[in-house]
């Protein structure tokens, strides 16, 4: 006969199981649609889009994320993720790490059920947390927005070595907090926010009732290994203009998290100016404390719940309590996911609830700016001027618009005020030498681009713009030199490859010529003229039958290869033929 204690342990496995279960099954039904979600302006932009260490899965990229900072980040892990999503999804990548970001919410939602379960030696607590966990609207934005990964993959890590470190106090096993150590440092290495980790071993140690002197002692080395990526996040963040996006434990605003929690009305988007309305960041900051606080009130449901019992009324009452709020949160998450669904829905919403948002503007104009609908995009970039002056961003893309309709005395003045306002704003200094390119002060022009070099040494397009700028000036090794700084920078650039294969063409090294015109085929076989210009590169070496190759092909691509360019070459191989048969 089985004893009754073996009964018990077999009906709590059963309900974890069949709980855990629901609520992943509810995580699912809830968040099926992110996948084919986009992708939003800002950060997405900043350090997904635009970042090219995460396009290309090699050695260099690989040692750059670890041995330097993006958008004032380093997160090496996250980046590397990003690399691999990317590798896997193709064309689909954007799909891809959607879909990664779900998988990694649901391991957390398993992990944090298993630790609060350990922790408790109740089912129940560890149920509710994991259901508040799972289906709450603060944590959106963890889950459907592309820039979350760090939140995620932190919080996994995160959440893996203090379930390693509960194993070393229930059983004492030295190896449990290694690799607790270890899950620590990938945490660190993934998000700054993992620097909370030794504070919930000291509360931990404290629930198992360790000393707190003696628990704060044994966490020395914790303690100074997050001051050493608190520093590294310092560092990483100086010089950037944005320091709230860049390092956002600035603006955590406790207060408000807890209302949120409680009441969560008027939820939007990532909010990037948290002291201009006070509002927190959502993802960074309330993903991981949010564990914590579901833990409690999964604890302490649990525990009102049963002296409630003396009182029926008040029983049923704390049961429908709970009931009526988790019914209100999920109903919250439904209908505000879609929010998330593209960059307009998602700035639209910010608008919405905070009107005088001046970033929100700015962003949502960049959605349109990208999308070719120039006349909204204008729309929101003079909105997010008129709200605040020193909106230097908004007036940099307001002059792109204008350089893309040829309104260059516009583009300038938009320029312009831009430096007024930030001299330190590279990406203005650049595009004003742009425009000074396109009515023919390359004076000025020169002088904006070596602005723009010496403010960013790591931007590619600054050098290939100098470049340019040598070339028409005929200093072709000058143009040269910059051409193939903008290369080792960004490699995989076709328009780097093309204009420095023409500067060699020029000045006569005709072989250099055609492995830069190769490498361009190589990112683009499409461009007919790319072909015609290899052709006539091999021609001048000699290589008649290579370039009536390429010839061919470009006529076939469209280039209009004249017929008595292919009769001649024709001509020079049979004649080549005739001498070697000689």
């Amino acid at each position: 006969m089985k004893s009754p204690q073996i009964n018990i342990q077999k009906r709590e496995t059963l309900i974890s199981l069949l709980g855990l279960f629901i609520i992943l099954g509810s995580t699912i039904l809830l968040y099926k649609s992110v996948p084919d979600f986009g992708w939003i302006t800002g950060l997405d932009q900043e350090l997904l889009i635009e970042n090219r260490l995460v396009y290309f899965f090699n050695s260099s990229n690989v040692t750059d994320m670890f041995f330097s900072a993006t958008a004032g980040r380093y997160e090496p892990l996250t980046f590397l993720s990003y690399s691999i999503d990317i590798g896997m999804g193709g064309e689909d990548a954007i799909r891809t790490i959607h879909l990664m970001n779900l998988i990694l919410h649901l391991l957390n939602i398993i992990i944090l059920f298993r630790l609060v379960k350990l922790m408790s030696n109740k089912v129940m607590p560890a149920l509710i947390a994991s259901l508040i966990f799972a289906l709450h609207p603060l944590n959106l934005d963890a889950v459907a927005w592309l820039s979350a990964r760090n939140t995620l993959l932190c919080a996994f890590f995160f959440l893996s070595a203090l379930l390693s470190y509960v194993y070393y106090l229930k059983q004492a096993k030295t190896a449990y907090r290694n690799i607790s150590v270890i899950f620590f440092l990938l945490a660190l290495l993934s998000n700054i926010m993992a620097v909370l980790y030794p504070f919930a071993l000291i509360v931990l140690d404290q629930i198992e009732g360790k000393e707190l002197k003696k628990s704060a002692s044994e966490k020395v080395f914790l303690f100074l290994l997050s001051m050493a990526f608190l520093i590294i996040a310092l560092l990483s963040a100086e010089g950037q203009q944005d320091i709230e996006v860049a390092y956002p434990l600035l603006s955590f605003a406790p207060g408000l998290f807890l209302l949120k929690y409680f009441v969560p009305l008027g939820i939007s988007g990532l909010h990037l100016q948290p002291f201009q309305h006070g509002i927190w960041q959502a993802a960074s900051l309330t993903y991981i404390p949010f564990m914590g606080l579901a833990a409690l009130t999964g604890w302490a449901f649990c525990y009102y719940y049963k002296l409630s019992r003396k009182s029926r009324y008040f029983h049923v009452l704390i049961a429908m309590g709970f009931a009526v709020w988790m019914v209100w949160i999920a109903w919250t998450s439904v209908q505000r996911l879609p929010d998330w669904k593209s960059s307009a829905s998602y700035w639209n919403r910010v608008i919405e609830l905070y009107p005088e948002d001046f970033q929100a503007y700015f962003y949502r104009g960049d959605h349109w700016a990208m999308n070719a609908d120039f006349e909204k995009a204008k729309f929101d970039y003079t909105r997010s001027i008129m709200l605040n002056d020193n909106s230097y961003k908004a007036m940099n893309n307001l002059g792109l618009i204008y350089l893309q309709e040829k309104a260059l005395r516009l583009a300038l003045a938009e320029f312009s005020n831009s430096i007024r306002v930030n001299e330190d704003f590279y990406k203005a200094h650049l595009n004003r030498g742009l425009t000074y390119m396109r009515i023919g002060k390359n004076e000025l022009a020169m002088e904006n681009m070596d602005r723009a070099i010496e403010l960013n040494p790591d931007e590619p397009l600054a050098y290939y713009n100098r470049g340019l700028i040598f070339e028409r000036a005929n200093l072709l090794d000058q143009a040269i030199e910059d051409f193939s700084r903008a290369i080792r920078l960004d490699p995989y650039k076709y328009v780097f490859y093309k204009d420095r294969g023409k500067a060699f063409v020029w000045n006569q090294r005709f072989q250099e010529a055609e492995l830069d015109f190769s490498r361009a085929l190589e990112l683009d076989p499409s461009d007919p003229e790319m072909w015609f210009r290899r052709s006539l590169a091999r021609v001048s070496q000699n290589k008649f039958e290579a370039g009536l190759e390429d010839a061919i092909i470009a006529q076939s691509l469209g280039f209009p290869v004249t017929e008595d360019y292919i009769k001649g070459l024709t001509v020079q191989i049979l004649e080549l033929d005739s001498i070697r048969i000689e």
